[in-house]
């Protein structure tokens, strides 16, 4: 059974589950993905490899400006360890509740049955199934409008609606900068908290 994804408390409860990063140096990125995602179905946040992209994810879920767009339920799927579509639609339906019953056709009734369904569906590194996650994305955003994707990767999924946010590194000093402004950039003082730690 599909819970109802639009209880204000079960949404607060999902987003205090995911744990918010301190992040140095991304206010102006979590403010942009913030306000994508309020106009946008479908936003996926591109970068290298350890740049930063789950923390920023999980810095947009825990930010005010997200809870005041009433985006619904929030689903955090880790697909990094997920082998295959049939993983990633299994997954999917045991985190939304969603009892595909064996079914043999279970993408189709995982999209059937987010129809009526008020969510943002959070989808962590998942460069490794791009063209599973796109087809199930863009099949979703035809006949469940309700849902809002949010996929972290290294590559964009390339379906109709997608908006790419390209995350770049953080800030760092031209050579010779003196070390009073070199302690103002965030890579610095990324490098400083970390040390100090």
């Amino acid at each position: 059974a599909v819970p109802g994804y639009t209880n204000a408390a079960n949404a607060e409860q999902r987003r205090a589950a995911i744990d918010a990063p301190d992040l140095v140096g991304r206010e102006a990125d979590v403010e942009a993905v913030t306000a994508l995602l309020s106009a946008n179905a479908i936003v996926s946040i591109i970068g290298t490899g350890g740049i930063g992209k789950t923390s920023l994810a999980r810095a947009v879920l825990a930010s005010p400006a997200l809870r005041e767009q009433g985006q619904g339920d929030v689903h955090w799927i880790e697909a990094a360890p997920l082998r295959d579509g049939a993983q990633l639609v299994s997954v999917i339906a045991k985190t939304m509740a969603i009892d595909l019953g064996g079914s043999s056709c279970a993408d189709q009734d995982l999209v059937s049955a987010l129809a009526d369904t008020h969510a943002l569906v959070v989808l962590d590194n998942c460069e490794h199934l791009l063209r599973e996650v796109a087809g199930l994305v863009h099949r979703a955003s035809e006949s469940a409008p309700g849902i809002r994707w949010l996929a972290t990767s290294q590559a964009p999924l390339r379906v109709s609606g997608e908006v790419v946010y390209r995350l770049d590194p953080l800030d760092v000093p031209p050579h010779g900068t003196p070390l009073a402004a070199a302690m103002q950039r965030s890579a610095v003082d990324l490098l400083c908290r970390r040390a100090t730690a």
